[in-house]
């Protein structure tokens, strides 16, 4: 293998994890803006309020997502939509 083609190599690789750990992918990777609360009242409707009709905010990773393709879940009396199912 030449220089060149590892060279190559390395470039995508360092361009895929500075995508993975700081771009759309960071959630992904456990990494990403995670605003969490240690309040056990805390209420992601409160932080929904300027969110148009049909989003809701992932109270894992505070990211906006479509209520419509999100995944959920039931707690408390209250419904959770989250980006990811993991």
């Amino acid at each position: 293998m030449h220089l060149q083609d590892v060279l190559y190599y390395v470039f995508w690789a360092g361009l895929f994890f500075v995508m993975m750990r700081f771009g759309c992918g960071a959630h992904i990777m456990g990494h990403g803006h995670h605003h969490h609360t240690s309040d056990p009242d805390y209420d992601t409707a409160t932080s929904t309020a300027s969110l148009p009709p049909g989003q809701a905010i992932d109270p894992v990773c505070d990211m906006s997502v479509e209520t419509s393709t999100a995944k959920t879940a039931a707690y408390q009396g209250g419904i959770y939509y989250f980006c990811s199912q993991k």
